[in-house]
């Protein structure tokens, strides 16, 4: 898993599903593949994908959520080389707002994979 990005979605997110394919279109333009990407409509299998992927050393992981998922996702990369990219895709997105990630999804995958 090292050396290759994953993109996990919260389809359930308020952009979720919409945002996802539109993540999704852009991170295979910019070198992704399609089984890199997996949209969740449960959040415990989200969280156990971004934990698996953490565990497994992955260089990158990418989320597309909102403020209350990458909240709770945050803690398996506290201790992990794993890197978190972040798709705004929630209502509020003050965590990508912090971070000066844009909610445009294009510009948001491109900072993402870094």
């Amino acid at each position: 898993m090292e050396g290759s990005p994953s993109f996990f979605a919260n389809a359930k997110a308020r952009r979720g599903s919409e945002g996802f394919e539109e993540a999704k279109r852009r991170l295979i333009e910019l070198g992704m593949s399609s089984n890199q990407c997996t949209g969740f409509l449960d959040a415990r299998e989200l969280e156990n994908a971004v934990r698996e992927a953490a565990d497994k050393g992955a260089e990158r992981v990418i989320v597309g959520a909102g403020d209350g998922t990458i909240s709770a996702l945050a803690k398996y990369f506290v201790h992990s080389k794993t890197k978190l990219g972040i798709i705004p895709l929630g209502t509020g997105n003050q965590i990508a707002r912090d971070l000066k990630i844009p909610e445009n999804i294009p510009l948001a995958c491109e900072i993402a994979l870094g």
